[in-house]
């Protein structure tokens, strides 16, 4: 999903996650840096900052040749890469997929050393105003400490001794005083930009509604159901805020909770919906832990959007935390939207179970969203009104 030469944080990170696999072998370290280490909700362009691997010269005085060097090449001749320059530190290509359709979406690939790697990290992961103020002395409105500069090589000088950085974590501490995640510096420099704080509450239970349903495994039988999932998911959204309903609570699982936030924080970019909040309910703080890498990048960021994280239980997993998270989502909301095949076990069958027996619930059977021919949705569906005494009833939804 693309917005001009600009794409989606997901699909964004797709593709660098992707790319950072091809070269991984080549590199001592690489980085996703810039917007994406920032999980913002889209980004302009693909960031990797890299550590060669140079393969020992044979001859005497003659410097090693990169390893990644030969490799991207080979990208290049294979045509998985075009090249726009042929810059020694920062190398620039597009991506002939997204050509085709006509986006120009630049990747950037910066050669960094041993030396500069931990501040090079930490100025390129931005944005532009923080990554300023880590290079500007405090004394002229910066971070850094006044009795400190930045020379060239993004070398770091304190009087006349120069300063090394273990990693990233050391230089931020030694300019802030503490650590600062990617994903919270833009309040650093633009605070105003940031959307004011949700607390537990604010949350109207009268004004809430939550979602549970069958994770990706359970719904393989169901051909191209995701894309189908979300514009049933759209669809309750919009009939729901016309209703009155403001917050919105997903319990962040894999599957329907993940879709639905993803729906969320899509329709709250517009300024129709602008006053959505969503709500992430997490059994436990380490939801993610056993997860593969890009699911757990994309649950931080999905983390990162929500108006409010809540921990329902402290670490570590147990099965029981699962199941107080759904009844803390039902307990705190008006109304429930499962999508669910009644399948008589499981987290979404407990889930729903409960939800029946305490506030209307709207049931989607799965099968009928991939069978039915498209129709006019609102025809096909019904959103239960608090006290309804139809509470529980399967509707058939059409796409």
């Amino acid at each position: 999903m693309s917005q001009g030469n600009r794409l989606t944080w997901l699909h964004a990170y797709d593709l660098a996650a992707g790319l950072k696999a091809r070269l991984e072998f080549c590199c001592e370290k690489i980085e996703i840096v810039g917007s994406l280490r920032r999980l913002a909700p889209d980004c302009g362009d693909i960031e990797l900052l890299v550590l060669p691997v140079l393969q020992e010269s044979l001859l005497e005085g003659v410097p090693g040749v990169s390893t990644l060097d030969l490799v991207v090449n080979e990208l290049v001749e294979k045509g998985e890469l075009i090249r726009a320059n042929k810059g020694a530190v920062a190398k620039k290509f597009y991506l002939p997929q997204l050509k085709a359709q006509g986006i120009n979406f630049p990747v950037e690939i910066c050669v960094s050393t041993p030396d500069r790697w931990a501040i090079e990290v930490a100025i390129k992961t931005g944005p532009a105003k923080f990554s300023e103020k880590l290079v500007t002395r405090r004394c002229e409105g910066g971070f850094l400490p006044s009795d400190c500069c930045i020379q060239e090589g993004w070398q770091v000088w304190q009087d006349d001794k120069r300063l090394f950085f273990p990693d990233e974590t050391a230089f931020i501490e030694f300019c802030l005083g503490e650590w600062v995640p990617p994903v919270q510096r833009i309040t650093l420099v633009s605070p105003q930009k940031m959307r004011p704080p949700l607390t537990l509450a604010e949350i109207d239970p009268e004004k809430a509604l939550c979602f549970t349903g069958h994770r990706p495994k359970n719904l393989l039988r169901y051909p191209d159901f995701e894309s189908k999932a979300k514009i049933i998911l759209k669809t309750v959204v919009e009939r729901a805020y016309r209703q009155g309903y403001r917050f919105f609570i997903s319990g962040g699982a894999l599957g329907i909770d993940q879709w639905a936030a993803q729906v969320v924080v899509d329709m709250r970019s517009l300024d129709e919906y602008k006053d959505l909040r969503l709500i992430i309910a997490r059994p436990f703080p380490d939801q993610a832990a056993e997860w593969a890498t890009a699911q757990q990048a994309y649950f931080e960021w999905l983390c990162a959007q929500a108006d409010l994280v809540v921990d329902v239980n402290p670490d570590p997993y147990h099965p029981s935390k699962m199941h107080s998270r759904n009844r803390w989502m039902v307990d705190h909301s008006k109304s429930a939207v499962g999508i669910y095949d009644d399948r008589p076990t499981g987290g979404t069958a407990n889930c729903v179970k409960y939800a029946m027996s305490k506030i209307p619930i709207l049931i989607i059977d799965p099968a009928a969203m991939v069978t039915q021919p498209a129709g006019n949705i609102e025809a096909h569906w019904r959103f239960p009104a608090s006290g309804d005494s139809e509470i529980g009833r399967r509707v058939a939804v059409r796409v």
